[in-house]
């Protein structure tokens, strides 16, 4: 599960949406919803199982996002690592300095640059099992992804 979309549970719904779009364009995605396995007791245990499994980490942030405790620790726990981590904001909110360090989509449409680097990122074709496009991939660190994804929406 490459992706793992990060929210607060007052933003389910656009959280569902992403997730279609993204699946929509054949990305595979984490929800939380849709995970079977999820057990009260057990959350905190899935959660950082499925956060080993991904390639990106698609934080949606919003007025909801202060009060969850779950996003931060998400995205904490997702900076560990090589996951590529970008945040979609669909409301003129002041974001912390430290989400300024990662890639900030601010309109759905902006989800397709995203696509778009997603599937030239050797991290996620090796997620993905795409071992004879890895020769083709044009993206090789979670720095080059955040770099190059930030330069095409003007961030740099």
């Amino acid at each position: 599960m490459p992706v793992f979309i990060s929210y607060s549970k007052y933003d389910r719904e656009i959280a569902l949406k992403v997730f279609e779009f993204l699946k929509s364009r054949r990305i595979k995605v984490y929800i939380d919803v849709l995970d079977p396995e999820l057990k009260e007791e057990e959350v905190t245990k899935i959660i950082l199982k499925r956060l080993e499994e991904v390639s990106h980490l698609l934080a949606i942030i919003s007025q909801n996002t202060i009060r969850s405790w779950w996003v931060p620790f998400e995205i904490g726990v997702a900076t560990k690592g090589e996951v590529r981590i970008v945040s979609l904001t669909t409301s003129q909110i002041s974001l912390p300095d430290f989400l300024l360090l990662w890639p900030v989509l601010k309109k759905i449409e902006d989800l397709e640059k995203f696509v778009s680097l997603y599937f030239k990122d050797q991290f996620s074709l090796k997620k993905l099992g795409k071992t004879i496009e890895l020769a083709f991939a044009e993206i090789n660190t979670a720095e080059e992804f955040h770099s190059q994804l930030k330069k095409s929406l003007g961030q740099i």
